[in-house]
């Protein structure tokens, strides 16, 4: 009966002729009506009803119907085909819709599965970027990227990977503060961009190896200084792509707070899980010149072993070398060089000297064996 009703309507208008609507109570002869549905460009059915007070908490509240749909659409005639055009927001946001256009979302619009303005700020109830309602709020922002991102069918889509990157990053650190109400935790834009937002293989992109460290500089500005300084930071910065950034060592979604026991660097996996992947590679170790035995030889000394056996105070390798003021010992900045590696064993032992400092290999296992357990416990 509904369908028949609109139809009459829409009929005895026809024979009228075209008419161009001027105000929203022509446009809310149909679309008031609740169970008003049509068809996406999926072929899915969705409502197509419009609350007449829909703008009114909007960034646009004060527009009419046809300021979009007739000026930036092109309707031209009413009652209007079933199947309209979409809204051309870049008609007044230009230089937003320049710079999607370049994005990994803008270059793949054919692409049925690819968001358009709409799919992230929502249609009519479009709302300022600080307001908590906000479909693009740091709080929401998450599982509305997540209305793409979560479909199991993205796994057969060419242009979309890490499928599982909304679960493994709500259960990281980030997504934990933002439930607290800490609004200046990272959401996906804050690495990944907004509307610039590009594939990590793109010397541009946000998450691009290379300058991931800047992007997390956004938030931990100390720590990038720190990392710079370092012997990673300055070997990434030479291009040297071996060299880990941050989320080789923390994880990308999944960011865990160092206490977290499934956290990679949680001291209990540190060495073997992180540190490990590198320096355990004989590959890498002959390539750069380093030392092969280096960690096979921590995993067997005192601290090793004890840190395998589950304590929770032996030295892990950032205990020594620091977690990202990385320094070789030649170094004289190093936390390992003859001129601070004494005040580094007093930070767990605090009566160290230089002589127990100098005592000390990664492969101390065997030394103990010959006495020197006796004079390491005692100091």
């Amino acid at each position: 009966m509904r369908r028949v009703w609109l139809t009459a309507i829409g009929l005895g208008l026809l024979l009228a002729g075209p008419v161009l609507p001027q105000d929203d109570d022509l446009c809310l002869e149909c679309h008031a009506d609740p169970d008003l549905t049509g068809f996406n460009d999926q072929d899915e059915e969705v409502s197509m009803y419009v609350p007449a007070d829909a703008l009114d908490s909007s960034v646009h509240a004060g527009f009419s119907c046809v300021d979009c749909h007739q000026s930036l659409a092109g309707v031209e005639d009413y009652p209007h085909d079933e199947a309209l055009p979409s809204v051309d927001c870049g008609a007044c946001h230009e230089d937003v819709a320049d710079t999607f256009a370049l994005s990994t979302h803008g270059q793949v619009v054919d692409n049925p599965l690819a968001p358009d303005c709409a799919a992230c700020h929502g249609e009519h109830d479009i709302r300022p970027v600080g307001d908590s309602a906000s479909k693009v709020s740091a709080q929401n922002l998450p599982h509305t990227c997540a209305s793409c991102h979560h479909k199991l069918a993205l796994k057969q889509d060419p242009d979309i990977h890490l499928v599982d990157a909304y679960d493994r990053y709500m259960r990281g650190i980030h997504a934990r503060r933002l439930a607290e109400g800490v609004t200046t935790a990272a959401s996906c834009n804050d690495c990944h961009g907004a509307h610039d937002l590009k594939k990590a293989v793109d010397p541009d992109s946000r998450v691009n190896k290379l300058r991931v460290p800047q992007t997390c500089a956004q938030c931990h500005q100390e720590t990038y200084t720190q990392y710079q300084r370092g012997i990673h930071g300055k070997a990434l910065a030479a291009g040297i792509l071996d060299s880990p950034n941050c989320t080789d060592c923390h994880g990308e979604h999944e960011i865990l707070n160092v206490d977290d026991p499934e956290s990679p660097i949680n001291p209990s996996n540190l060495a073997e899980y992180v540190c490990g992947r590198c320096h355990n590679d004989p590959q890498i170790m002959q390539k750069y010149g380093l030392s092969a035995d280096r960690f096979s030889s921590y995993q067997d000394s005192y601290h090793g072993l004890a840190l395998h056996g589950g304590s929770v105070k032996a030295a892990s390798c950032v205990s020594c070398h620091e977690a990202h003021e990385i320094l070789p010992a030649g170094n004289p900045a190093s936390s390992v060089s003859p001129q601070n590696v004494v005040a580094t064993c007093r930070k767990c032992h605090p009566r160290a000297n230089a002589s127990f400092a100098m005592s000390y290999s990664h492969d101390v296992v065997e030394a103990e064996f010959h006495g020197i357990t006796s004079t390491v416990r005692n100091i």
